[in-house]
């Protein structure tokens, strides 16, 4: 097929008279644009055309039509979503398209001839908003009820239509065409996953949560014992407050929510940036650097007497899944590895693992945080069946192999 915006065809799953609205859409708007664009010798609207369908294909470059696109919802509610399509300055919309969690629907048959695609999320109104961010980064038309809009940079007020925020989407190839997987970026509180129709609510919770002064190895039952330690002690009663609320919706609704008391987490994928990294993934990046850089003395914070409990994140997500598989009870659970480290013994055994030679320096006037963390995982075993099986020493050197990877590739 060929030629400008009048080229088109229907196929059968899109209704012949939403078909004939579309195209007299177009024709209008390409009217339009042609008198403007020739007005300030721009050429004719046929240089900005697109495929655009959901139902009905609109074949601009005359390409033989391949792959469709489909949304897969990745989240736990129902969702209603519009598609955008652009292409130079020109771009459409059609929704809604309503996608069930864990299934995924096609929104676009044929080739995919736009230059960009996005997609405006919205949930149902009993889960009060939409899960998906919303930043977006373009705006285009929509309008509550089903709607196709072909000149979807310029709303019709008198029809309903409003400019809201798109994000651009990048579909990956998959066996059935172009995919793109919708997923939510925030965890969710057990009021949105009760809401959302979830079975079951497995709460990661922290071993921030216990409080400053308690007896080592941290049991379950002792975590009202006293307020967490201070500087990080909003960020406990935040999570404490998660077991909280799982516990009055399971009271008040018999919603099945469990909670795990996480100890300190490390692993690959953790996160090294100078901003964020904690302990283990921060002196790795150091450590690293100053081998790189010869430096004779690598400085830590605190005096080094301070214990912790690390627990590789492989060990982490089984925990989590056989949570969700074996637990059903209220009580909090502890997951860990059953053991504490000083940071002067985690030091040294780091310098030993990235080849670092140098002398490590204890600043005392440094924070050094709680003075001992770990944790009685008796009830994880009873009641999960779950222990650690990645040893502190193996679980570091995959950390660091990763982490030096990343740093190849980055370098590249």
């Amino acid at each position: 097929m060929s030629g400008g915006l009048g080229s088109h065809r229907c196929n059968e799953l899109w209704p012949a008279e939403d078909c004939a609205k579309l195209r007299l859409d177009l024709l209008r708007d390409r009217s339009r644009r042609q008198e403007a664009r020739q007005a300030d010798g721009q050429g004719d609207l046929h240089r900005a055309n697109y495929v655009f369908s959901g139902r009905c294909e609109f074949l601009g470059l005359g390409r033989e039509a391949r792959a469709d696109l489909q949304f897969c919802n990745k989240t736990s509610y129902v969702l209603d979503l519009a598609l955008g399509l652009e292409q130079g300055s020109a771009a459409a919309t059609r929704g809604w398209f309503r996608v069930d969690p864990g299934a995924c629907k096609a929104v676009l048959q044929g080739a995919l001839e736009a230059e960009k695609a996005y997609v405006h999320a919205r949930a149902l109104a009993a889960y009060g908003a939409s899960p998906l961010p919303q930043a977006g980064h373009s705006d285009f038309c929509i309008a509550d009820g089903n709607f196709i809009i072909a000149a979807a940079k310029a709303c019709n007020s008198r029809s309903g239509q409003r400019l809201v925020r798109f994000s651009q989407i990048k579909p990956s190839e998959t066996e059935q065409g172009l995919t793109a997987y919708l997923g939510e970026e925030a965890d969710y509180d057990p009021a949105q996953a009760r809401l959302a129709g979830v079975a079951k609510f497995v709460g990661a919770g922290s071993v921030c949560a216990y409080p400053e002064h308690a007896e080592v190895p941290f049991r379950e039952d002792a975590l009202w014992d006293g307020y967490p330690e201070p500087s990080n002690g909003p960020y406990g009663l935040a999570k404490r407050m998660m077991l909280v609320q799982g516990q009055a919706y399971r009271a008040q609704y018999g919603f099945n929510a469990v909670h795990l008391l996480v100890m300190n987490l490390y692993g690959p994928g953790d996160h090294f940036d100078p901003d964020r990294s904690h302990v283990v993934a921060a002196l790795i990046r150091r450590m690293l650097e100053a081998v790189e850089g010869g430096a004779p003395e690598l400085v830590v914070w605190g005096d080094g007497l301070a214990t912790r409990e690390f627990l590789y994140v492989d060990d982490a997500a089984r925990g989590l899944v056989l949570a969700a598989e074996r637990y059903d009870a209220p009580e909090p659970v502890n997951l860990g590895a059953a053991f504490e480290i000083s940071i002067r013994d985690l030091a040294g055994l780091l310098a030993e693992l990235t080849g670092y030679r140098g002398r490590l320096v204890f600043d005392g006037w440094r924070p050094s945080g709680q003075r001992r963390r770990s944790a009685d995982v008796s009830r994880a075993k009873r009641e999960l069946g779950c222990e650690a099986e990645v040893g502190f020493r193996e679980g570091l050197a995959r950390t660091i192999a990763w982490y030096r990877a990343q740093r190849m590739a980055a370098a590249r």
